[in-house]
């Protein structure tokens, strides 16, 4: 400490901060307080130890990955909403790695980034992290990429299996495929850059800011 500590001091503030912790009363767990506290508000699914009634930090953790669950479905599997949603709601954030290449796992987020799942995900199989690998493709979604933030394009139910338009997001898919929704006649998805300008312009008002500008200055 400085020599004249003492002489130079002219208040000193002494605070206490408290390590708060959750101490549940007989009947929290199951009963009706900590059922409301748990409840989604639209877009908003709360997360923290209070909500299981016990201080523990991956408890908390665990409710943060509550707003979408994995499922099986007719061509393998998809992610499906925990809870309603409105139009225009934040469903889900995109967590991983970006590369300067895509995969068939991969969101194109940038004009040269990919976002690809965390590897140890995809070694696992862990349907907990990167779950946004299980979004299926749709020519009548009900949600689109707003950046690394997946939002409702209209009213969602709980249940529902949620899914965009992947030619919103990537220029040239990695891995084309023809499409099985059901909303169309099964044409390929290939990417934006293969769009007509028809079919662009369909698209245009959920499709990717850098694909856009791709477009527009002509590049291939």
């Amino acid at each position: 400490a400085h020599n004249d500590i003492r002489g130079l001091t002219e208040r000193l503030d002494v605070m206490r901060w408290g390590h708060a912790m959750i101490r549940p009363t007989p009947g929290f767990i199951w009963g009706t307080d900590r059922r409301l506290a748990a409840a989604p508000f639209r877009g908003i699914h709360f997360a923290g130890a209070d909500l299981s009634g016990i201080p523990i930090f991956e408890e908390a953790l665990h409710h943060g990955t509550r707003n979408a669950t994995v499922r099986n479905t007719p061509t393998g599997r998809g992610l499906f909403a925990h809870a309603a949603a409105a139009a225009g709601d934040a469903i889900l954030e995109l967590d991983g790695e970006v590369l300067a290449s895509p995969s068939v796992y991969s969101v194109q987020v940038g004009e040269q980034e990919h976002l690809h799942p965390h590897r140890d995900a995809l070694a696992n199989d862990d349907t907990e992290r990167s779950r946004w690998r299980f979004l299926n493709h749709s020519c009548d979604p009900n949600c689109w990429m707003d950046g690394r933030t997946l939002r409702a394009r209209r009213a969602i139910a709980a249940g529902d299996q949620l899914t965009f338009v992947y030619n919103c997001t990537e220029w040239s898919m990695d891995v084309p495929f023809d499409c099985a929704c059901g909303a169309c006649d099964g044409s390929q998805v290939r990417g934006y850059a293969h769009l007509d300008a028809e079919a662009r312009a369909r698209r245009d008002a959920h499709a990717a800011p850098y694909l856009r500008a791709r477009a527009m200055h002509g590049h291939a």
